[in-house]
């Protein structure tokens, strides 16, 4: 083993080799874990996505235990069947687990049909997957408290997601009447309030709504488009990098009013750039906002269009900024990940 420090990080082991199994590519949250991983450590990556069968990817994973050896294990979410397997053969021969959690797999809301642990089975492999890893790193607060729901830990750590305050930034240019979203335009609209968004561009003509994300349902496009006014627009797929960032940087206000968030990392990353949050007090989005949130109730647009117009008299961009670049930066994740997973190595 090689020790190494650099100004962000303590000693630690730089040739841990570390086994990540991952949901899909692309996700900006995961691929900056990646980033932080491979900097430092021995990355083995295994998609979900690649494997038709849960039972495929464990036998994968078994054939990598062997021949591999990793020292730890590090999932992105819990997928029951095959977290909990392997989870549990890991500890049986001595190769540490840890699982980052919070969002759709431990969520259980009835009213949207939302969360894996609105399913009998899935709640009781979960709970045995969070039992038997060796740590668990929820990506907020509210998260943390949503496991203990499920079962009581003591190897349970909050771990913000962090956010590439280089990246997103303001610019220059002045700030435009528009209200932007993120979300994938599918089945699951209600979950980021997407439909009542859309029903909120009809009540302000005067400011222009953009929803930024993918079509992967066209005709839940066009429902959307038909609860709105001609001031709604959908970018109709997964944009670049720069050019959400762009968005950002124009829009005004930036709208999350889902009625369940894990983390909400688009809120974090609006608000870099400068944008005022409209959003609903669900999940962890309280946790995001700090002070600077316009809250508005959920499923309701006339409350969410006064929300709104409160943020478009707000002249806290500037603040707004300095909050997500005083607690939520990407290096203090970097630092807090790398030690964590240098502690449990030691132990």
């Amino acid at each position: 083993m090689v020790s190494f420090k650099n100004d962000n990080c303590p000693v630690f082991f730089l040739k841990l080799r570390i086994l990540a199994i991952l949901d899909r590519p692309g996700l900006s949250f995961i691929e900056a874990d990646i980033k932080i991983l491979e900097k430092y450590f021995e990355l083995d990556i295994f998609y979900r996505t690649d494997y038709p069968r849960f039972r495929y990817l464990i036998l994968d994973v078994i054939k990598q235990l062997i021949y591999r050896r990793p020292d730890i294990i590090y999932f992105w979410f819990i997928i029951p069947w095959d977290t909990a397997p392997i989870v549990f053969l890991s500890k049986l021969i001595g190769i540490k687990s840890v699982l980052v959690t919070g969002g759709y797999d431990i969520a259980n809301i009835p009213e949207i049909d939302f969360g894996l642990m609105r399913e009998p089975r899935a709640r009781s492999w979960t709970r045995f997957a969070l039992k038997w890893a060796d740590l668990v790193l929820p990506f907020s607060e509210f998260s943390k408290s949503e496991i203990l729901r499920l079962i009581p830990l003591n190897h349970i750590q909050v771990l913000y997601p962090g956010v590439n305050t280089q990246t997103f930034q303001p610019s220059h240019s002045v700030k435009q009447n528009l209200a932007v979203t993120v979300g994938t335009i599918s089945h699951r609209i209600k979950n980021k309030g997407l439909d009542v968004f859309a029903k909120c561009s009809k009540l302000m003509p005067e400011v222009d709504f953009v929803i930024i994300g993918q079509i992967e349902d066209a005709e839940v496009g066009c429902y959307l488009k038909s609860l709105g006014g001609d001031n709604l627009y959908l970018t109709n797929e997964r944009v670049p990098l720069a050019e959400l960032v762009s968005w950002y940087q124009k829009a005004k206000i930036y709208v999350q009013i889902s009625w369940y968030e894990g983390f909400g990392l688009a809120i974090a990353e609006a608000m870099a750039c400068g944008c005022i949050p409209v959003v609903t007090n669900a999940g962890s989005i309280p946790e995001v906002v700090g002070d600077f949130g316009h809250f508005a109730t959920i499923n309701d647009p006339k409350s969410t269009a006064e929300a709104i117009h409160s943020a478009l008299m707000s002249t806290k961009q500037q603040e707004v900024r300095r909050w997500i670049v005083e607690n939520y930066p990407l290096e203090r994740r970097e630092t807090e990940l790398i030690n964590a997973l240098e502690k449990l190595h030691s132990r």
